[in-house]
């Protein structure tokens, strides 16, 4: 008998206590590994073991009896299991993994229609009792006061196909519970995230190469994420009217800055956003790769909105982006981006959100004295708030030809606090710790979104 098929026997004629002792003894004697694969010769290992989870859940539910550590011990069971294959225990594995596993939800969601930002993420009952210990299809709605098919609570046995059949996800009332939820994973989706805030000079070897260093101190302190400012491999040249020489300045994206930080982002593992000058033909643009992880290159997003003012002439510089505004699906989550004066656009960063950003990230070039004390921040905090997710402002420090740059790069939480801040004037590399269940159990996604009036708004706007 295979051991997930061992388990639902246990829970259906023995009831709660035998099973949480068959787990303690299984995490006991480090048979997680080999559990892990015996479920496999008959089934996906990972949708087995996941079973497990939603098995132990059940009989919990149940018998009424509280269900934490036995959940606690079973997802000590799956960890190990899955901690002995080959390619899962990368670098801030068990973090990763949490990722992985919300990124696979996320999908579910997509599939079935649940990724608009206007759908109704209610079900907080559900969400709670789901949280501790049940991944993406977790068998729900099932069980509340011993009734419902797979509870095994006041129900004749059922034979072992039946018994496969309500253990798998697919039943109307699982996915509707999934789609009524924002469930959180059992490992939370933790993502560390890097803000590089550094100087710029003429010596552009020097800036890429001071750049790459960057990018490797904060993969050492266990970064997924790294962002840098606005031309953060450049002097910011707007700050004197565009010239042939200026713009000779521009490459493309399969030039050096682009591939060397491909190269680093692969043998990292870690997620990188840039922003760079680019050519692509005869056009120029205040552009920023997004690289995955793996060293692939998601796509660009382009500065759309494009100004022209005292020492930041940027107009005879950069055409206006024609990318949109994606949102990329990386290691470390749904990555959005809005360039410097973007950020400005309440309708871009509500197309963030409505895209399903989960970080959206702010390259700046932002001198000191530029604008009024604090409204920075309060500009980020208050789209952070009324979009639910998380902003990353990230800017230019030091001294340059016509302008110093304030540094202060900072990080606002879905709902709306600053919960970390570089210094003024100073070199450094701000890490912080986002978790991204904050994104779906936020203001935002649970009423705001859900509460607009899109038929009205075109009306409103065009003009």
């Amino acid at each position: 008998m295979h051991c997930l098929e061992e388990f639902l026997v246990l829970g259906q004629n023995t009831g709660t206590e035998r099973l949480a002792s068959r787990l303690e003894t299984l995490s006991n004697r480090g048979e997680s590994g080999a559990t892990g694969r015996e479920i496999g010769e008959e089934d996906d290992g990972e949708v087995a073991l996941q079973d497990l989870l939603r098995h132990v859940e059940n009989v919990d539910a149940v018998s009424g009896e509280f269900a934490g550590q036995r959940c606690e011990d079973a997802r000590r069971v799956v960890a190990v299991g899955r901690d002995d294959e080959p390619g899962v225990a990368r670098r801030g594995g068990a973090r990763r993994e949490g990722r992985r596993r919300h990124r696979r939800r996320r999908a579910f969601r997509v599939e079935h229609g649940a990724s608009d930002p206007l759908h109704s993420l209610r079900g907080g009952l559900v969400a709670q009792r789901m949280s501790d210990a049940v991944d993406e299809g977790a068998n729900v709605g099932h069980g509340q006061g011993g009734e419902g098919p797979g509870s095994y609570g006041g129900h004749e046995p059922m034979d072992r196909d039946r018994r496969r059949e309500t253990s798998r996800l697919g039943t109307e009332a699982e996915e509707a519970a999934i789609l009524q939820s924002p469930v959180p994973s059992p490992q939370s989706p933790e993502v560390k995230l890097a803000l590089v805030q550094q100087p710029a000079t003429s010596d552009l070897d020097a800036n890429l190469a001071r750049g790459l260093a960057a990018f490797d101190r904060a993969a050492d302190a266990g970064a997924d994420l790294v962002a840098f400012a606005e031309l953060a491999f450049h002097p910011f040249w707007p700050q004197r009217h565009a010239t042939p020489e200026t713009l000779a300045h521009a490459e493309p994206l399969d030039g050096p800055t682009v591939t060397a930080f491909r190269e680093r982002a692969k043998a990292r593992g870690v997620v990188a956003v840039l922003n760079i000058f680019e050519r692509d033909g005869d056009q120029t643009f205040d552009s920023s790769p997004v690289i995955d992880a793996d060293g692939s290159l998601l796509g660009v997003t382009r500065m759309i909105h494009i100004t022209d003012y005292e020492a930041f002439h940027e107009q005879g510089y950069y055409a206006p982006g024609d990318h949109g505004l994606p949102v990329y699906d990386t290691e470390a989550g749904q990555i959005g981006v809005a360039i410097c004066y973007d950020r400005h656009y309440p309708e871009a960063m509500r197309a963030l959100a409505l895209s399903g950003a989960e970080v959206v990230i702010v390259p700046q070039a932002g001198a000191m004295g530029e604008w009024p004390d604090g409204l920075y921040e309060a500009e980020m905090r208050v789209a952070a708030f009324q979009n639910g997710y998380y902003t990353a402002l990230v800017n230019r420090v030091g001294p340059e030809e016509r302008l110093t740059f304030a540094g202060e790069s900072f990080v606002c939480a879905p709902d709306g606090r600053v919960i970390a801040r570089a210094g003024e004037g100073t070199e450094e590399i701000l890490i912080v710790d986002l978790d991204l269940n904050a994104v779906p159990t936020s203001h935002a996604r649970t009423l705001f979104l859900r509460d607009r009036r899109p038929d009205l708004y075109a009306d409103w706007l065009a003009r």
